[in-house]
Formats: structure tokens, C-alpha cells, sequence
């Protein structure tokens, strides 16, 4: 009944407006060079030879309309196809998807690990530590079309393919030389943009031979979210939505109370506590603006308090790429080729603030820091001269809670990926019907990131100790006097003493001092060997079965250079003020818990796997020309996997393809697939960190524990059963009309989630079991479960990635494909037309972190859709794009853990994009194309959603929306 009325709202909902094309409308076409054997790419099947028979949706997109509504570059052209949900582009490398940089596809928002790119049926080096691939690095300009397969596919392709592949195919015929420039501009006179993209190949050899090669670059200023009015809102939610009485909600001009630009004071014994800054070095009262009746943390219309600001929307991009292929056939019947390619992307993100105080915001010193005047020394109740231990019993200390906001000094992220790419193989036919092929790939993704100022709190709690030298009478650090270096050695040379006490008082020098640069290289190799061959085993009543064969060998390199451990800690040795603690002296660093970074790190770690993998696949005719049933076929495949560490795994694939008649057809699947643990889930070296943990078992909270998280060897595959059914109309009496509707469940098991011991769900499912639960293995005790004093508490708490989550999806695509003559409906009028729609629609899409935890709705907007109109006339093309996002229900959680929302709906949302192109024929038989392109040209502005309380300011908007605007590229395309 679920199923049935899923179904029939979405019928409804396809009739509004006939959405989306069956991908099997289209013939498959094959870009087969005189130089290649004759071969055909059908994605998702070795058997298959037309995809107007894959029981599996298969929508195929030309690179050439892709290109049409959104020239800018592949990715973010398919990012706006339905199917696409979840994307990462480098468009949004800055805002909340903490993209890393590049352009990773995420089919049903179900995650980008879980969608495999291919290239021309190849596999390709991962480029970061969750295993996907950055498109950005394929040569687009030699790419004929993009085929999105939108079932699971790990018995054709083995690991990753459990929502579907996307598989870029080569142009391997191309002849003469195109190019593509274009340049851009938002409407608000930023985020310029421009491309260059050539291409050239012709045969040699007498045709025995072909070659074509291919180069393009691509840059884009990046903006800052105050620039666009989803982000210059500064919006703050405020009340946690814990109960209906006090829903979450937004505030416009939103501040952090906790600290503030011109730092707040925090003191005992003293007039100013809660003061500020308000000029250098002088306190005065905070002007809060309003801060909502039953809220603490958040201000409205306070200009001090803390907040997100001077951060990227979108990212600094470049990208540049370069392809070369040659191919020779060395008879009639066998073919050699290799092929290189070349790529780097570059993204620059503004990510954070520059915080003169470390991330934990308040930071301690001395009432009588030289940087202040005696007045205020005064103010703040000053005792150094009647207290001889001031400087170690901590009696003479005030915070200071501030968050730095100076544009000149603001944290950044630049992150380079660096591709290279190499194949050489060999295909052929042999017994004139089996065609087989072989090939050898080496890939290598280098991503190099560098933290920019990234803050070293030792050499901070060394700059905060400021002290009059009384032998030079020079303002200096601590551990610059004679009696510091006397007792600990010259430890800090050349430390600079900071100044905090007022709005961007700190000097470029004073910042540099503590601000420094952090680094990782991560390399993924990829050794892949591969072999296949199919063919025509014998015939049936019905056809002929269809068999293939393929096998598979992959070695897998994953290595990680890091100059900033992340459980690196600070050294107090000889720093009067260390981790806020006051007198620590010579103390033993193991003491310490303040980490030595102030932002995010990364560990090094080096880890390699094998893989073998055998398949197999059979094409079945079992019934053809009788009443009703035109052709019934079916496909079966499975597919054995061997992994060296996280052991073997089966996939297999059954699928029925059901002709009526040349108007309808009917088709299935259903399959189980899989995701291996990447090396990352498996070796990522372990974390420490500490923190209070109240231990359900002996209602015990001693203040702190330590916390190791890092990877596990033990994970294996997560596995998925996937089902898809669905209907394609191809009318006889309405010429060129293709419908399609199709249905599709994915119940992923075992999903790899992280699930830490500090946890209270955790920890009560461990407890109830009495200690026989799998969980309980996050907990190290020194007695039996059956032992509830405090002496038990834990000694070490564990949080690892485990097998544990399930994930849910449940819907329905619908996709249409219409191409007519005007003069067919209307005499007098000419030109021709070209429709073609796409529909998600997708009610379920949950998942839960462990068994027995709440069940979360993930919340997105439910139906998608995107509708693209053509019309030519002469050399005179007009294209326009719709893309449309449902409104949104906030709630994730129902019944217990509820939030409760003030706007419990965000609205609907939907962006026109228009081009205007004219074709120039030169005398020569070259053809120039010059468009005028406009994105989102109505300048549709996303709705909000419930911003973030923490940290204020941020863009509130639902993830994949236009955040850019209207935008103008102008260009020309052409061959010659």
C-alpha cells in the first residue's frame, strides 16, 4: 500500500507537466573510429548491445546539450539532472558542504562513495579519502555524452555502484579541431569566470591509425558569502526546538554573545566583568542589540558578537587538462590503443575568521599585561603588587573571549589535486562474434592542501605572557627575560608578545608569529587489470544467448604526508600560561590536553589493498513474436570479489526486459551490491582527544576521559538490495514521444558509520546486554558489567567506524523526450522544437546510525525536476532550462528527539536559465557558433532555512539551490 500511493502521487505529479526522457529513447550510439574494432558501450551490461533493451533506466546526455543551458563545464550542468542530489562543486567548495575542492557526483543523495564514475566503462584513481572521483579532472572536451545508470551495478562494475554509475564516454573518432571559449559574470559584478577548451585528431597511417588529443583551462574568482543576500542576512537560529513552546527560528543580523570582536572580559574581584573592549586597551559595557526573551547565546543587531563573516560562498577555482589518445588497428579484426592524460585543479576557500584568541575563543592573562593601561589594570583588579605568588596561584587573571573579524588576516584553504592518468589496451573479435578486450590503467590523484594560518596555540600561550624586560625595559615575552631563559633556555626566540585588548589592535607581526601554515599530501594510486570478452554462445527459439566473461585485478595505494598531527599537544614546559591554566611551570607535557593546532588537522598514514574480481553475464531471449509479448528478455549477472583485507563478497544482478510492442515496454531489476571500506575507513591512525563523559553504568562523571578515534580493519562491505521496476511509451501515433516512469528502492545494510562510546544510546545498549553487546567493545573498564561503582568508570572510551548504520531511498523517476517540426503542428510557422524533462521524486530517503537509534527523515526537498525547451529556426537556436526544488519539511526526527520548528516548511524554489545561439557557416564547411548565455535569469533568491546558533552568519539555505544568481557568460564554439 506504501508503494501504491507513492506511485500514484507521483503519476500525478508526472502528469502536470510530461516529465523526463527514458535514456532507451534514445539509440545508443557509438563513437567508433576507423581505427578502432567495432565495438559498442552499453553502460551497466557486457551483453546488451542496445540500451533500448536494458531492464535498467539508462539516461544518456550529450555533452553537447549539457553544454547548452550551462556552459561553464560538465559537473555543474549535471548537477542540475534530478537524479543529482548532494553534488560537490567547486562552485560550493566554501559553503556548508565542507567540500575539500573539486566536482564529486552524488546520484539519489545517498552519498558521493556510493556512485561510481567510470570513463568509457574504465575505472579511475580515487581523488580523497572517501574513494570518489573529481570529474573535473576528465578531458571534457573530447567527451561525446555522459550515460547515467540509475540502478546498482556491482555485479558489472564491482565496488561503489550501489545507487548507479556514471560513465563518461570518449569521442574516440574525433576528427579536425573545435573549440569552446567562453567568459562570465554574476549581476553583481563578481565571480568572473572564463574557459578555453581545444581539441584536434585526425587518422594516420592510411586510417590504420588515429590520434586526438585535447587541452582546456578554466578559472573562476571565488566570493565571499556577504556578497550574495542569503549569506549578507548574517542569520542565527536561536531556542534549541525542544519543545513546541520554544521552536528554533531565525534571527536577521545574528551575533555569538560568547565572544566578541573587541573581546569580552571575563573576571573575579573586578568592575568590568562582561565589559569589552570598546576602544584599545579600555573597557566599557557591550551593546547587545536584542537578544530574544528566553536566549542567552544569540544577539540581534549586536556589531561586536561573534559571527561567520568574510568566509567563501564560493571558492577561487582553475582547472586545466590535458588528453592524449592513439589507436591503431593492427588487422581487420584487432585493435590497439593508449591513452595519457594530465589535470590539476586548484581551489582557494577563505574558510574561517582569523581568531586572534585559539578556537576555544577565551583565553587567560595577566591583569597587569603591559598592553593595558594602569587604569584599566585598576578596573580589572590588578593584585601583582601585593600578591608575591600572582604569577602562580592564579589569582591575577581575567579572560578574554574574542573573535577576530579583520580582512586582511583571514584564514584560508588551498587545496590542488593533481591527476595523472594511463592506459594502454588492446580489443578485438575473434571467432567473428566474440568480442573481447584487455587493458592495463595506472592512475595516480595527488591532493596537496595547505591550511593557511593556521593558528599554533603553544607559540600563542607563549605571545600572551607579556612582560616589561626589567633589564631593557622593552615590552617582551616571558620566556624573553633573563630569569625565563635562566631557568628553561631560550625556548621562544624571537617571540612576538600579543596585543588582544580592543577591535584589530594586533599587529600583522603579532599575528604571524603564532599563525602558521599546515600541510598534508594525500596520494591515491590505482593499478587496475582488466579483461572481458562476450559474445553469442547459441541460439534459442527466441534469439540468440548472449554470454561474458570478465576478470579483474586492482592494487590500491593510499598515502598521506602531514606536517600537523592532530593529537599533537601543547608542551607547557617552561609557559607560565598554558592551555588557560595559570603557574603550570615546568610541568610533563602529559598533563596537558590543549591540542597544538587551533584548526583541523590530519594524520599521516600509508595503507595498500589487492583486489581480484570475477564476473560473469547471460543474456536471455526467452520469449519473442507471439500475442502480446513482442520480445521477453532477461539479464542475469554476479560477480565474485576478493578483497585482501576486508575478505571476499558476492554481487548479482537479475533483470527483465518486456516488450509489448513497439509502444510499450515494461522493466525490472533486482540486485544486491556493495561499497568496500576504503583504505581510509580501514588504517586512518588514531585521534586522541578528552573530554566528560557521564557513564550510565556507575552514574559517574570524574570531569574527563580520553577519546581515540581512528580507522578499522576490520569493517567489510557494506552491501544493498536494490529493486527497480518501471513502464517507456514510445507511441506510434504521436512520431518521436518517448515516456518513461520507473520505480526504485535501496535498502543499504551494514552502511560504515562512526559511532563513538561517548554516545548515551551507545552506552545504554552496551549496559542493558550486560557487557554481551558488539557496542560494549568501545569500552575499557576494569571490571565486569556487573560492577555499576564508580571504580569501574571507564579507562579509555572508543569511537570507530563500524558496520552498523542502514539507509533507506524510495522513489520514482520520471523522464520524457519530444522533438517536432512547428510545420507539423502549425503550417505557417517553421522552425523545430526539442523537449526534454526529468522528474525525481523521492518521499524516503532515512537512515540510522545503529540498531535502535532514531530513524532521521534526511532532510531535502522531495521532488526535483528540470525541463529542457529547444527551438530552431535557420542558424538561429533558442534553448531554456527550468529547474524546480519542492519545499522542504525541516523535521528529521518524529517523536522522541522531535525538533520543533517555528517554519516548519521551507518554500519551493525554481531558476530559469536561457541561451541564445547563431550559427556562422564559413565558406569552408567550418561552423562558428556564438551564444549568449543567462543562469538563474530571473535572479530567484533560496529560501532560508534555520541557520546555525553556534556560529551565526553562515548561509541558510538547502543544500544544491543557486546561491550565485543571475549570471552572463558570452562565448563561441566551433569546428573547423
Amino acid at each position: 500500500m506504501r508503494f501504491r500511493s507513492r506511485f500514484s502521487r507521483s503519476v500525478a505529479l508526472a502528469s502536470v507537466s510530461v516529465v523526463a526522457m527514458s535514456g532507451a529513447a534514445f539509440a545508443q550510439t557509438t563513437d567508433t573510429p576507423a581505427s578502432t574494432v567495432d565495438t559498442v558501450i552499453v553502460t551497466g551490461s557486457r551483453v546488451i548491445q542496445d540500451a533500448a533493451d536494458s531492464p535498467t533506466p539508462l539516461t544518456v546526455v550529450s555533452t553537447e546539450q549539457l553544454l547548452e543551458t550551462t556552459p561553464s563545464n560538465l559537473s555543474d550542468a549535471l548537477n542540475k539532472l534530478p537524479v543529482f542530489q548532494g553534488d560537490s562543486t567547486q562552485r560550493n567548495a566554501g559553503s556548508a558542504s565542507g567540500n575539500s575542492g573539486g566536482d564529486f557526483l552524488d546520484l539519489r543523495n545517498f552519498g558521493q562513495q556510493r556512485t561510481l564514475v567510470l570513463m568509457d566503462s574504465m575505472r579511475l584513481p580515487a581523488s580523497n579519502q572517501a574513494g570518489s572521483v573529481d570529474i573535473s579532472t576528465l578531458p571534457q572536451e573530447l567527451m561525446s555524452r555522459v550515460d547515467v545508470y540509475t540502478g546498482g551495478a556491482s555485479a558489472v562494475y564491482g565496488s561503489d555502484a550501489i545507487t548507479g554509475a556514471v560513465n563518461f564516454i570518449l569521442n574516440k573518432n574525433f576528427d579536425g579541431f573545435k573549440y569552446d571559449i567562453n567568459s562570465g559574470i554574476s549581476m553583481y559584478g563578481d565571480a568572473m569566470q572564463y574557459k578555453s577548451n581545444f581539441a584536434a585528431g585526425t587518422d594516420i597511417f592510411g586510417g590504420r591509425g588515429h590520434i586526438e588529443g585535447a587541452i582546456g583551462y578554466q578559472h573562476q574568482d571565488g566570493i565571499l558569502i556577504d556578497a550574495r543576500p542569503s549569506g549578507a542576512e548574517h542569520l542565527g537560529s536561536y531556542f534549541t526546538g525542544a519543545t513546541a513552546a520554544q521552536p528554533a527560528t531565525n534571527i536577521v543580523n545574528a551575533g555569538q554573545t560568547v565572544s566578541t570582536a573587541d573581546g569580552k572580559i571575563t573576571c573575579a574581584n573586578c568592575s568590568v566583568n562582561g565589559y569589552e573592549f570598546v576602544q584599545p586597551g579600555i573597557p566599557g559595557p557591550i551593546s547587545y542589540g536584542v537578544i530574544p526573551a528566553g536566549q542567552t547565546a544569540v544577539a540581534s543587531g549586536c556589531d561586536t558578537c561573534a559571527k561567520v563573516d568574510d568566509t567563501s560562498l564560493f571558492g577561487t577555482t582553475r582547472n586545466a587538462t590535458s588528453f592524449g589518445r592513439f589507436s591503431y588497428n593492427i588487422d581487420d579484426d584487432t585493435s590497439v590503443f593508449v591513452q595519457v592524460s594530465a589535470a590539476q585543479a586548484n581551489v582557494f576557500n577563505y574558510f574561517f575568521p582569523e581568531q586572534t584568541e585559539p578556537s576555544r575563543q577565551t583565553v587567560n592573562y595577566y591583569k597587569n599585561n603591559p598592553f593595558l593601561p594602569a587604569a584599566t589594570q585598576a578596573l580589572l583588579g590588578n593584585d601583582s603588587a601585593t600578591d608575591p605568588n600572582w604569577a602562580t596561584d592564579g589569582s591575577n587573571l581575567f579572560q578574554v573571549s574574542e573573535w577576530y573579524d579583520a580582512p586582511n588576516r583571514i584564514r584560508a584553504t588551498n587545496n590542488v589535486t593533481r591527476n595523472l592518468l594511463g592506459s594502454l589496451g588492446v580489443n578485438g573479435v575473434a571467432f567473428k562474434d566474440y568480442n573481447w578486450e584487455a587493458h592495463y590503467t595506472h592512475g595516480e590523484t595527488r591532493l596537496s592542501t595547505t591550511g593557511i594560518n593556521n593558528g599554533n596555540n603553544q607559540y600563542h600561550d607563549a605571545a600572551q605572557d607579556a612582560v616589561i624586560d626589567p633589564t631593557s625595559g622593552n615590552l617582551v615575552c616571558y620566556n624573553d627575560t633573563a630569569a625565563a631563559i635562566a631557568l628553561y633556555g631560550n625556548i621562544y626566540p624571537g617571540c612576538v608578545p600579543i596585543n588582544v585588548f580592543g577591535n584589530n589592535v594586533t599587529t600583522n607581526a603579532q599575528n604571524s608569529y603564532w599563525s602558521r601554515n599546515t600541510h598534508f599530501a594525500e596520494t591515491n594510486t590505482l593499478d587496475d587489470l582488466a579483461a572481458d570478452i562476450s559474445g553469442n554462445a547459441f541460439n534459442l527459439p527466441a534469439g540468440p544467448l548472449r554470454v561474458a566473461l570478465s576478470a579483474e585485478m586492482r592494487w590500491l595505494g593510499y598515502d598521506i604526508n602531514s606536517n600537523a598531527s592532530p593529537t599533537a599537544v601543547v608542551n607547557c614546559i617552561g609557559l607560565r600560561l598554558c592551555g588557560n591554566g595559570a603557574g603550570k611551570g615546568p610541568v610533563a607535557q602529559s598533563t596537558v590536553t590543549q591540542t597544538l593546532w587551533d584548526n583541523n588537522t590530519v594524520p599521516s598514514v600509508t595503507a595498500s589493498e589487492n583486489v581480484w574480481e570475477f564476473a560473469g553475464e547471460v543474456g536471455i531471449p526467452i520469449l519473442k513474436d507471439l500475442p502480446f509479448i513482442q520480445n521477453l528478455d532477461a539479464d542475469i549477472a554476479g560477480r565474485y570479489t576478493d578483497y585482501s583485507i576486508s575478505g571476499s563478497v558476492e554481487t548479482w544482478k537479475i533483470g527483465l526486459d518486456y516488450h509489448v510492442n513497439d509502444d510499450v515496454r515494461f522493466r525490472g531489476t533486482t540486485s544486491v551490491d556493495i561499497r568496500a571500506p576504503t583504505l581510509n575507513d580501514l588504517y586512518s591512525p588514531q585521534v586522541s582527544n578528552s573530554g566528560p563523559f557521564l557513564d550510565p553504568l556507575t552514574n559517574y562523571n570524574p570531569g574527563g576521559i580520553q577519546t581515540v578515534s581512528g580507522g578499522n580493519p576490520n569493517l567489510v562491505p557494506e552491501s544493498s538490495r536494490t529493486y527497480t521496476g518501471g513502464v517507456v511509451l514510445t507511441p506510434s501515433f504521436i512520431p518521436n514521444l518517448t515516456v518513461s516512469a520507473d520505480y526504485y528502492s535501496i535498502n543499504l545494510h551494514n552502511a560504515i558509520s562512526n559511532i563513538s562510546g561517548t554516545n548515551l544510546a551507545i552506552a545504554n545498549l552496551c549496559d542493558a546486554s550486560v557487557g554481551t553487546s558488539p557496542f560494549c567493545a568501545l569500552y575499557v573498564r576494569p571490571f565486569p558489567y556487573t560492577n555499576t561503582t564508580p571504580a569501574n568508570y571507564p579507562t579509555l572510551i572508543y569511537s570507530e567506524s563500524l558496520n552498523a548504520a542502514f539507509n533507506e531511498t524510495e522513489g520514482e523517476d520520471y523522464e520524457a523526450d519530444y522533438n517536432f517540426s512547428m510545420a507539423d503542428v502549425l503550417s505557417d510557422v517553421a522552425g523545430d522544437v526539442s523537449l526534454r524533462a526529468f522528474l525525481n521524486v523521492a518521499p524516503v530517503n532515512t537512515t540510522s546510525s545503529f540498531p535502535g537509534a532514531p530513524v532521521t527523515h534526511i532532510t531535502f526537498p522531495k521532488d526535483h525536476a528540470t525541463l529542457l525547451i529547444g527551438y530552431a529556426l535557420g542558424d538561429w537556436r533558442v534553448d531554456a532550462q527550468w529547474h524546480y526544488f519542492s519545499d522542504e519539511h525541516l523535521n528529521g526526527v518524529f517523536g522522541a528527539g522531535q525538533t520543533f520548528y517555528a517554519q516548519n516548511r521551507i518554500p519551493s524554489f525554481n531558476t530559469m536559465d536561457f541561451t541564445l545561439t547563431k550559427k556562422i557557416n564559413f565558406g569552408d564547411g567550418s561552423v562558428m557558433s556564438a551564444y549568449f548565455n543567462v543562469q538563474n535569469a530571473f535572479n530567484a533568491i533560496p529560501p532560508n532555512t534555520i541557520g546555525s546558533g553556534s556560529n551565526p552568519g553562515g548561509v541558510a539555505t538547502p543544500s544544491g539551490e543557486d546561491l550565485m544568481g543571475r549570471y552572463f557568460t558570452i562565448g563561441i564554439r566551433g569546428n573547423l
